[in-house]
């Protein structure tokens, strides 16, 4: 489950990369949310997962995380507008060390030594991956409030993540990502321009419905490892998304020159990229 959550979210940063060209961040998160909510409240009723006493039990902390959720949506495309794909990929991966390290103190999970030097070493060659990369190919004018703007939704995804890992100790996943999502998308509603979803072309409005598509099938596969692994093992595995996301726009921008840029980086930020990986091998190991 967490590895399919990893592909999605791969997949993610440079669709919005594309799409954010022709459509600000907040109708892109409206829509992607909005999609989502339908969706899932289609799916949930005919499985007769909604009910009132449900609903009503989580309400209060499933309000807490979409608050979160939506500051992490705005943030993270922000990031990505600002610093490309790949920096706002992997500094999102500050929440899933946050999560990791919550996991410890809030669920009681044990985190061995193994464990613990398999997730530095997976957020530490992953950062300096990125860092690596941003000196190789990126600019500098923008890069320093990309950067800032991805530590923040790096920081408000933890809270939510938090939330949902508590949440769905006793209630479905699903009905609590439905909750929180509804909440993030009423958020958006009042600041989106409608009109301007009328101006996208096709091709970007083509990438939207797929990005609302990876909004449900990475969540989704979310919650269920929250649910049946542990949150350091899956915060870690997930963190390996700009990895993904690299290689994804790699093949892209071989199948589509001109359309997707290429990401590059030095020695020392694909030694980073390695010793992530390792960092991963090591942590999901029993």
């Amino acid at each position: 489950m967490a590895l399919l959550t990893t592909l999605s979210w791969g997949c993610i940063p440079i669709f919005i990369k594309i799409v954010i060209a022709e459509l600000p961040a907040v109708p892109i998160a409206f829509f992607r949310l909005g999609c989502a909510t339908i969706f899932l409240i289609f799916l949930l009723s005919r499985q007769r997962k909604i009910t009132r006493t449900a609903v009503t039990t989580i309400a209060p902390l499933s309000i807490l995380a979409g608050l979160f959720f939506a500051g992490h949506y705005y943030f993270f495309m922000r990031s990505v507008q600002l610093a490309g794909p790949a920096v706002g990929s992997v500094l999102t991966q500050i929440g899933a060390l946050t999560l990791a390290l919550s996991g410890t103190v809030l669920f009681k999970e044990k985190l061995s030594v193994q464990k613990c030097l398999g997730a530095v070493a997976a957020i530490g060659g992953m950062m300096l991956f990125q860092y690596e990369s941003g000196e190789v190919g990126g600019t500098r004018e923008s890069h320093t409030l990309g950067v800032i703007c991805g530590v923040c939704g790096g920081l408000a995804w933890s809270v939510y993540g938090i939330c949902q890992k508590h949440l769905s100790k006793e209630h479905s996943p699903q009905l609590v990502l439905l909750c929180v999502f509804a909440v993030a998308a009423t958020i958006f509603s009042p600041l989106t321009d409608f009109s301007s979803y009328l101006e996208l072309s096709f091709v970007s409005s083509l990438l939207l419905l797929v990005l609302a598509g990876l909004t449900v099938s990475g969540y989704w596969t979310f919650t269920e490892a929250l649910k049946y692994a542990p949150a350091v093992e899956v915060s870690t595995i997930a963190a390996c998304a700009p990895l993904a996301a690299v290689g994804i726009a790699t093949l892209l921008s071989w199948l589509l020159p001109g359309v997707i840029p290429k990401e590059e980086s030095s020695l020392i930020g694909y030694f980073g990229a390695v010793l992530s990986i390792v960092g991963v091998i090591v942590i999901s190991r029993r």
